[in-house]
């Protein structure tokens, strides 16, 4: 699959994660919400991917969670990385939800060159999805984290801060 690029359409992002399919739907969602309330709708195409627990279907109880603070994914399913790899290929930015996601990223043939993100180093300690916080003030950091992510996907590389940032160049 080609590599786009603003000129020629939509800014590809592809958010990959480890840790729940919920995770992942709601991410995507909040982050298209995003760009649609700052214009980047028709500019910024979203696409996710599972690795491992993530993959797959979401469950009716998380789905119903997300529903309650607002979150309403396009899809209840994730589908896996490692058969989905025309995803990342086709992707202009990576973001991982987790370090160890941004790290499974950065090790892709597919990821070379690209700017890998990671959304929980943005977050920080409001980004905790061990349990210990609950979904409703996720989400809301999520949405309140948003912009910035979304600023640093339209900058491109060049601009991104070094520490939730790499890029692939082996």
């Amino acid at each position: 699959m080609q590599e786009q690029t603003i000129s020629d359409g939509p800014r590809q992002v592809a958010v990959v994660g480890s840790d729940s399919v919920a995770l992942l739907l709601a991410t995507a969602c909040i982050l298209g919400e995003c760009a649609a309330r700052h214009g980047w709708s028709e500019r910024l195409s979203v696409s996710v991917v599972g690795r491992g627990s993530a993959a797959g279907r979401a469950g009716a109880a998380d789905l119903a969670l997300l529903a309650r603070v607002g979150v309403k994914p396009g899809s209840d399913s994730c589908p896996e990385i490692v058969e989905e790899q025309g995803i990342i290929s086709a992707a202009d930015t990576l973001v991982g939800w987790s370090s160890p996601d941004a790290d499974y990223l950065l090790e892709l043939e597919e990821s070379i060159g690209k700017p890998v993100l990671c959304l929980q180093e943005l977050l920080g300690a409001e980004g905790s999805c061990d349990g210990e916080l609950p979904l409703e003030e996720l989400v809301e950091n999520m949405r309140e984290s948003m912009p910035v992510l979304l600023r640093r996907i339209i900058a491109g590389s060049s601009e991104l801060d070094d520490d939730i940032c790499f890029t692939s160049d082996f």
